[in-house]
């Protein structure tokens, strides 16, 4: 897990980041929310997630990416293990919400987050053929679709998945995982005795 958050890190940052990921292939989590990174720095990170397919969550809120970087993920996604991806509060455009909505499938892990976004008429259109196909499920996204009696569209933010937020960031919630990461156990044998420090 690497939390880069609020760090005022560039597209320059993020590609140095990237390149030294080479030599820790088995990273997890990666927040780089809030943020200054734009498709540039998005760019670096779709490449490495194309090396890096044991990454299961990826934190891009509050940057500047827009539908280049989102166009990417949706090609990348996919095939990765990814089953946490945020993208919230950017630039991304009706076109780019699109196309990650084209990745949510039933029986496909993904929870995504993109509300605060621009939110247009095609990704509308997109959020009514994936709840009239059952395919939207209040778990796995931050938007609520609702259809009135006059076939209307109402779309609003769903509060239900920032506790993944707050679970990501919790002590309380990781104080185990913590534990172990910080302190990794190693079994030694010492005059034919075992001992785990």
């Amino acid at each position: 897990m690497l939390y880069l958050r609020k760090l005022q890190l560039s597209d320059s940052d993020v590609e140095t980041i990237c390149s030294g990921f080479k030599t820790h292939p088995g990273l997890k989590l990666l927040d780089l929310s809030c943020n200054n990174i734009s498709d540039i720095g998005g760019g670096y990170i779709v490449r490495y997630l194309g090396r890096n397919m044991k990454m299961e969550g990826l934190f891009l809120s509050h940057n500047r990416i827009s539908d280049g970087t989102s166009y990417s993920l949706s090609c990348i996604v996919p095939a990765s293990n990814i089953s946490m991806l945020d993208v919230s509060y950017n630039s991304i455009s009706d076109n780019g919400l699109v196309c990650l909505l084209d990745i949510l499938q039933p029986g496909y892990g993904l929870c995504i987050l993109l509300w605060g976004n621009s939110i247009g008429p095609k990704c509308c259109a997109k959020f009514k053929t994936l709840y009239e196909n059952g395919k939207m499920s209040n778990d796995k996204i931050d938007v609520t679709v609702g259809i009135d009696e006059s076939n209307n569209i109402a779309i609003d933010h769903n509060p239900t998945l920032d506790k993944f937020r707050v679970n990501y960031y919790s002590i309380r919630g990781r104080k185990q995982d913590l534990l172990c990461a910080t302190f990794p156990f190693h079994k030694i044998t010492l005059a034919n005795k075992n001992i785990e420090v």
